[in-house]
């Protein structure tokens, strides 16, 4: 086994100029002030960065029974010498190879969010039929709490996204990613308390903003059901993201399954049955059952099956360090609640056009969110798997994951687009059986494919992003694009044209399409070295200054 040196590279710099170099980080550069030294060894096929010690590769030996394995070790089929790579030894060939481990990863929690995507659709299915006004006070309703908790809230926990993963390959501390959890949830639950007393009065607030006097009464009855279903969400969403980080795939997947006919039978028996229905409400409160279940669910698995890998136990730890959470929290709220908000604020414009065309935008919002759904999931994997990479500190193989990602993400945006393209003339009828908000949803369907593609890439671009722990960059470029693009093109075409919640709809593509060729833009210049010294630095201050791993100080040694 030897050990290499890790020099940092400057911008600009050739990779062959950094493999002539060994001169340690600069003190100016505001990272790490000494050399890392890192060992390098194959192991299982694969040159890792991680040097096994014989007890290492006995417990790794257990692990690949389950989906950690891939956390600390690739397949055979993955690139090997990652960290030592010349230039010439990137090609398609090592992206491919990444593409099928991003494949195997995502497949079951892709599976999970296909089914998922129920838990919304069969909702707006049974809203639609309990008539127009439903579904037009849910959609006021949901979007009021979009834009001012769910959207910054989820946002919040994509820190998670950055932590967890390179928490759980790069530092010795095993129950850092579960300290990570706690201090993210108890951020969020500290941030959502200005949200529920505003949902719980909101109702003279609709009446000022001269909304229809029935669907704001409706609207702010649902939005106090709404605050224990967005409650038990975060729970389940930052768990998710926990054991997607640890490699727990198919145990998180397996959670989200068993969920999604919790959800149908809740919405059957409390918006459906006669003996049993409260109404319209039953919607969020069988959300709030299901995510409550599947959580309760998810931490049994865990502590039973898991071995509570990345957990030892709750911990005072995580009521200190949320101002480091927090800059990675935060322009994750930013980066993530822009596009929704975005999306919302559309909603409520829509509503001054009348109820024929919030049904019609009701439908065309959930046909957008069922897809962001299944997009979650794949930009949570890829997330992960960056950070896991960058965990190893195994930058080549980092960037490769980043480069299958955006080429398969392209071809699923095809491919979706495609299908709803298809399905035009059938659509809106799934929902809602009014002619006239077919005729609506019909003639927006072509935009709303080509949306749909482009939404895919710039969703895996954040994804790589968080996984890089750059959220600001994602943030800016969203805060740029939907507020400096959208918002005056969504004005002008509501003030100025005949064109309706067509015109709205193009600002918003158009504001996509900005963000997602300058967060690519952005991409292609990563220095990966530089990501790998600051991933080490951001986990030296909760992992006592370990730093990266060796064979010493691996918790599995």
């Amino acid at each position: 086994m030897s050990y290499s040196t890790l020099p940092r590279i400057p911008s600009g710099w050739s990779q062959s100029d950094s493999q002539a170099s060994t001169s340690p980080v600069s003190p100016e550069e505001g990272v790490v002030q000494s050399v890392i030294k890192i060992p390098s060894t194959t192991y299982l096929g694969v040159e890792s960065t991680v040097a096994p010690t014989p007890q290492f590769e006995r417990n790794t030996a257990d692990l690949t029974s389950n989906e950690r394995a891939a956390l600390l070790a690739s397949s055979s089929s993955a690139v090997a010498g990652s960290a030592a790579d010349a230039p010439d030894q990137w090609a398609w060939r090592d992206v491919g190879c990444e593409a099928r481990t991003l494949g195997r990863l995502s497949a079951p929690i892709t599976l999970a969010a296909s089914l998922q995507i129920l838990n919304i659709l069969v909702p707006g299915m049974v809203l639609g039929r309990l008539g127009t006004d439903a579904i037009a006070a849910s959609a006021l309703a949901m979007s009021v709490a979009s834009f001012s908790a769910a959207a910054p809230l989820i946002g919040l926990l994509s820190a998670l996204d950055t932590l967890c993963s390179q928490a759980a390959t790069g530092s010795s501390r095993p129950g850092l990613p579960g300290i990570y959890l706690q201090r993210c949830l108890l951020l969020c639950i500290a941030s959502f308390i200005p949200s529920v007393i505003l949902w719980w009065n909101i109702h003279p607030i609709f009446i000022y903003l001269r909304q229809d006097p029935v669907i704001a009464a409706m609207a702010a009855h649902y939005l106090r059901y709404v605050t224990f279903s967005l409650f038990f969400t975060l729970a389940f969403e930052s768990i998710k993201k926990f054991f997607i980080a640890q490699g727990f795939h198919h145990a998180i997947s397996l959670v989200q399954v068993l969920g999604t006919p919790i959800t149908l039978a809740s919405v059957y028996f409390l918006a459906v049955h006669p003996a049993t229905s409260i109404g319209y409400v039953g919607i969020p409160a069988s959300v709030a059952i299901s995510y409550a279940l599947s959580s309760l669910m998810a931490f049994a698995w865990l502590k039973t099956y898991g071995g509570s890998r990345g957990w030892t136990g709750l911990s005072w730890e995580a009521f200190r360090g949320w101002g480091r959470m927090a800059r990675l929290a935060v322009p994750g709220a930013v980066m993530v609640s822009s596009e929704i908000v975005a999306l919302d604020l559309l909603t409520v414009a829509t509503s001054y056009l009348g109820p024929t065309a919030l049904a019609a935008q009701a439908i065309v919002s959930m046909t957008i969110q069922s897809s962001g759904t299944l997009l979650m999931g794949l930009s949570a994997v890829t997330a992960n798997r960056v950070g896991n990479l960058l965990g190893l500190a195994q930058p080549h193989r980092a960037r490769n994951a980043a480069t299958a990602a955006l080429g398969c993400g392209t071809i699923v945006g095809i491919v979706l687009g495609v299908i709803l393209y298809s399905l035009r003339g059938q659509w809106s009828y799934i929902f809602n059986p009014d002619p006239e908000v077919h005729a609506i949803v019909k003639r927006m369907i072509p935009l709303l494919a080509s949306l749909l593609a482009l939404t895919v890439i710039t969703a895996l671009s954040l994804g790589i992003l968080r996984g890089q722990g750059r959220p600001k960059i994602g943030a800016y470029m969203n805060l740029a694009s939907f507020y400096l693009v959208a918002a005056p093109v969504g004005f002008l075409t509501l003030r100025y044209t005949s064109m309706g919640i067509v015109g709205l709809w193009l600002s918003f593509f158009m504001a996509v399409l900005t963000s997602g060729l300058g967060q690519l833009v952005f991409l292609l210049r990563t220095n990966w070295y530089d990501q790998v010294l600051k991933c080490e630095a951001r986990l030296a201050h909760d992992g006592h200054h370990e730093g990266l791993m060796t064979p010493e100080n691996h918790p599995s040694a």
